[in-house]
């Protein structure tokens, strides 16, 4: 299934998700300094890594591991993430 924002994605295994498409440009001045830093953080830590590597990575983390499974992760957690 397809649109103009996002294609779905899987493979042999037992992976589907959806593959989100940016439809503008980015534009920085939408985002404060603190968010703009953020981002930065994210993407100097996950940039090179495949979706697979970064659910490996999430499912180490405290909020995955003490929620229950198909749970909604609650928000409470992201100050114990550990984005090492």
């Amino acid at each position: 299934m397809a649109s103009d924002r996002w294609v779905t994605v899987s493979n042999d295994e037992v992976y589907e998700g959806v593959d989100y498409r940016a439809t503008t440009t980015f534009d920085a001045t939408l985002f404060t300094a603190g968010e703009l830093d953020v981002l930065a953080t994210v993407h100097a830590r996950f940039a090179d890594l495949n979706a697979t590597e970064i659910k490996d990575l999430s499912h180490q983390e405290k909020a995955w591991l003490e929620t229950e499974p198909k749970a909604t992760i609650p928000y409470l957690f992201a100050s114990d993430l550990s984005l090492t």
